[in-house]
């Protein structure tokens, strides 16, 4: 009986385990992407994130509410993004255009250039991810 015991407990053991490093590897995958746009454009992750937070609040404050949150369902923590972005400075309150954007940004160090390069791979992602309508919406919202 006790063998039993025993070898259901480390049967389990694995599954138990495998639950938080499954949870992870989900986490990796996110950062594994904004870690490439940074890599791209040549910043840090977190002006990368900065950045995207910035791209979105940009988007959010031009887009109807119902098409904004299509944009929103398919980027993964923009939320956070926006978070990231709010906290160092990039914006206290709405974005109202590119060049206000480009302001912020500049404020920790990242380019209109570097923007640019973030910009048109989000968009592709959206596009990609939403559909070409849903790309447009979020395109146009940006520039």
């Amino acid at each position: 009986m006790n063998r039993r015991v025993l070898l259901a407990l480390f049967a389990l053991v694995p599954m138990l385990l495998a639950g938080p490093a499954m949870a992870g590897d989900k986490e990796k995958v996110d950062e594994s992407k904004i870690g490439k746009l940074a890599a791209s454009a040549g910043i840090t992750t977190e002006q990368a994130q900065a950045t995207v937070g910035g791209l979105l609040r940009l988007s959010q404050g031009r887009l109807e509410t119902s098409q904004y949150d299509q944009v929103a369902e398919v980027v993964p923590k923009q939320a956070d993004y926006m978070a990231v972005a709010q906290r160092l400075g990039v914006y206290t309150d709405a974005i109202e255009n590119v060049a206000a954007l480009n302001t912020g940004l500049a404020k920790i160090g990242v380019k209109p250039d570097q923007v640019a390069k973030i910009a048109s791979e989000l968009g592709g992602y959206v596009t990609k991810a939403a559909g070409a309508e849903v790309g447009g919406f979020f395109a146009n919202s940006i520039k």
